[in-house]
Parts: C-alpha cells; sequence; structure tokens
C-alpha cells in the first residue's frame, strides 16, 4: 500500500496508474477486455492536482484505518468475499475479518481472475455469490 501511495503522493500520475496493474490478473491484463475496461473507467481517472492528492490522502488513510477490534459489533449478516490472488487485501484479511463477525460468511473465489479486481473480471460470479448471500439473508 505505501509503495502504490507513493507515485500518488509525487504526482506522477503515469506511473500511479501503471502500478494499479497489481489490482487485476495478468490474464486480464493482456487481454482485449482490459483495453475496453480501461476505455469505461478513463472518465474516472484523476487528472487535476487536486483528485491526485485526494487520492494519495485517501491510500494512506486505508494505510491508517484499522477496525478489526471493533467489527465483532457487526450484528446484520456479513458476507467477507475475496480472490485468492489478491495482493492488495489477501484473502487472510477476508477470514480475519469473517472470524471476528458473529456468523458472517467467507467465500474465497479461486482461479483465473481472482484477483483484487474480481468484480470487474468475475463479475457473473462476484454477482451470483453476493445474490446468493441476499437471498439467505432477506431483510426483515
Amino acid at each position: 500500500m505505501t509503495a502504490l501511495k507513493c507515485a500518488w503522493e509525487t504526482g506522477d500520475l503515469a506511473t500511479a496508474l501503471a502500478t494499479l496493474g497489481i489490482v487485476y490478473s495478468a490474464e486480464f491484463l493482456a487481454s482485449d477486455e482490459f483495453a475496453e475496461f480501461l476505455a469505461w473507467t478513463a472518465p474516472l481517472t484523476p487528472t487535476t492536482p487536486e483528485q491526485i492528492q485526494t487520492v494519495a490522502e485517501q491510500w494512506q488513510a486505508d494505510l491508517d484505518f484499522d477496525s478489526l477490534d471493533r467489527v465483532a459489533a457487526i450484528a446484520a449478516p456479513a458476507l467477507a468475499l475475496t480472490g485468492e490472488h489478491d495482493i492488495i487485501t489477501p484473502p487472510r484479511h477476508g477470514r480475519a475479518v469473517a472470524e471476528r463477525i458473529p456468523g458472517a460468511t467467507f467465500e474465497l473465489m479461486t482461479g483465473t481472475g481472482a484477483s483484487h479486481g474480481l468484480m470487474f473480471e468475475r463479475t457473473d460470479d462476484f454477482l451470483r455469490t453476493v445474490q446468493t448471500f441476499l437471498e439467505q439473508h432477506p431483510l426483515e
């Protein structure tokens, strides 16, 4: 996280965007779909100095924030879903959260595309997992 934050802090947008490649699987990065994905997300890319600084501050907030000692107070059904190849928030983090929330469900997505960006790489599987969880825990 610290290494990813550095390029944003220095305003090196090209490097900052290139390093975000670790969010996705090698297969997705090499696919035709990735170029389409980049075009789709391009309008969301920070471009002004203020926007870039805000992203750097968000990276720092991510580094500073730790609520693991408080998640046991969550009383609602909870799903911790992660990909086996996620190096931003590795499966052990999701497992730790699920173990501390009473009755939480831990789901580990495996195989190609099970990266931090699994919701983009494996959209159908991601949505199916979330929908199944929500169907098992309807609002009362």
